[in-house]
C-alpha cells in the first residue's frame, strides 16, 4: 500500500478521499508551443510524493524535468527540447540539440566521441536520442493496492541496406514514490550480428549540484585524459561555477550490492537533498562521471554505460562494446531517485 501525506492507505481508503486519482498522481499528455520544440509531445508525471518529471515522447522518451518538492535536480542546457527535425548527426553537432535534462540516451550505433569506423562516419553520441516514440502508450492503474504509473514506447535506429536496431522502453513509477524505473530492451531486428553502444547520460544540476556538493560512489576509477587524471583527487568534490574551466571525465568500475546493482549519488548536505542513480551492472559494466564546473554549463553527469568513451572505433578495438546476434535482445535496468542524504 502507498504511503502518502503521512498515511499508509489502501485503494479503498484513497478512493473514498478523492473524486479522481489524478488529483494526487497521474500522467498528463501535452505538447510544446514555442521555439524549436513546437508541437513536440510531452508526458508530465506526478506521483503525489513531491516527485514530478516530464518525458519527451519525440526525443527517445527521455526525461527533461525532474523535481522533488519544487526543487529541480536536472540540468538544462539552455538549448531547449528541440524536435527531432533539428537534430544534426555530423561531428559534434549533436551538441546543438543537447537539451541536457535528467536523461539523454546515447547510442545505439555510436556513443562517445565522433569517429569513423569501418567506413562509416559516426557523430557524437549517436542518433537514438533524436528518435521519436512509436507505439506510445501511457496509463495509470491499480495493481492490488499499488497505483502504478507507466509509459511505454519503441524507438528505432535503422537504415536501408544497414542495421535495424530497436529500443523498447518502459518507464514506471508509483503513487507515493520518489523513484523512476527505466527498463529498456534493445533488439537486433536484422539478420546479421550488430554491435551496439548505450550511455544513460544522466545530468544533475543546481540546486542539488552546488558548491560543497559531493559525489558518492563505491568504485575503482581512472581519468579519461590528462586533465581528468590531474583532477582525480578532487573528482568527488563540487565547486561553485568557474569561468573557463574544462570538463573532466572519470571512468568508474562500480561495486555491486547482493542483487547485482550499483549506485552513484550526488548529495547537497546544505539542503539535505540528494539524487541517486541505480543500475544493473551485468549489462552496464561502467559509469562515466562527467564533471563540468563551468558557468552555465554547470552539470554533474552520472552515466551508466556498456562502452568506453572514445567512440565506436575505440570501443570495438578495446572490446568495450555490446554485440547482438540476429533477433537477439539485451535488457537494461536504470533507476533515478530523489533521496534524503540520510537514506
Amino acid at each position: 500500500m502507498p504511503s502518502i501525506f503521512g498515511q499508509t492507505l489502501s485503494r479503498a481508503d484513497l478512493e473514498r478521499r478523492v473524486g479522481d486519482m489524478s488529483q494526487i498522481a497521474g500522467i498528463r499528455a501535452m505538447s510544446l508551443e514555442d521555439g524549436r520544440g513546437r508541437n513536440a509531445r510531452i508526458l508530465h508525471v506526478h506521483t503525489g510524493s513531491g516527485l514530478e518529471f516530464s518525458l519527451l515522447a519525440d526525443r527517445c522518451l527521455d526525461i527533461l524535468d525532474f523535481r522533488h518538492n519544487g526543487r529541480s535536480m536536472a540540468w538544462h542546457s539552455g538549448i531547449g527540447p528541440a524536435a527531432p527535425a533539428f537534430y544534426e548527426p555530423t561531428g559534434t553537432d549533436w551538441l546543438g540539440t543537447f537539451f541536457g535534462g535528467m536523461l539523454s540516451t546515447c547510442g545505439l550505433r555510436n556513443a562517445g566521441g565522433p569517429n569513423e569506423d569501418e567506413g562509416v562516419q559516426h557523430g557524437l553520441h549517436g542518433r537514438i536520442g533524436a528518435a521519436p516514440a512509436q507505439n506510445l502508450q501511457w496509463g495509470a492503474e491499480w495493481e492490488g493496492d499499488d497505483y502504478v504509473l507507466r509509459v511505454k514506447a519503441t524507438m528505432r535506429e535503422s537504415r536501408v541496406f544497414g542495421p535495424r536496431l530497436a529500443l523498447h522502453r518502459t518507464v514506471t513509477t508509483r503513487l507515493g514514490s520518489n523513484k523512476v524505473t527505466i527498463e529498456d530492451t534493445i533488439e537486433n531486428e536484422g539478420f546479421g550480428d550488430e554491435l551496439f553502444m548505450t550511455i544513460y547520460h544522466v545530468n544533475a544540476g543546481y540546486p542539488v549540484l552546488d558548491d560543497g556538493s559531493e559525489v558518492r560512489i563505491d568504485s575503482t576509477f581512472e581519468g579519461y585524459d590528462a586533465n581528468a587524471k590531474a583532477g582525480i583527487a578532487s573528482s568527488s568534490r563540487c565547486t561553485a561555477p568557474q569561468h573557463g574551466v574544462p570538463e573532466q571525465v572519470f571512468i568508474h568500475d562500480a561495486n555491486t550490492d547482493a542483487g547485482g546493482m550499483c549506485r552513484a549519488e550526488l548529495v547537497n548536505a546544505r539542503l539535505g537533498l540528494g539524487f541517486r542513480v541505480n543500475w544493473r551492472k551485468r549489462e552496464l559494466p561502467w559509469m562515466w562521471q562527467w564533471k563540468m564546473m563551468g558557468e552555465r554549463d554547470y552539470v554533474m553527469g552520472l552515466e551508466p554505460c556498456n562502452c568506453g568513451p572514445g567512440g565506436r572505433r575505440s570501443a570495438r578495438e578495446s572490446g568495450r562494446i555490446g554485440k547482438l546476434p540476429p533477433r537477439g535482445t539485451v535488457s537494461h535496468l536504470v533507476e533515478l531517485e530523489a533521496i534524503s542524504i540520510n537514506d
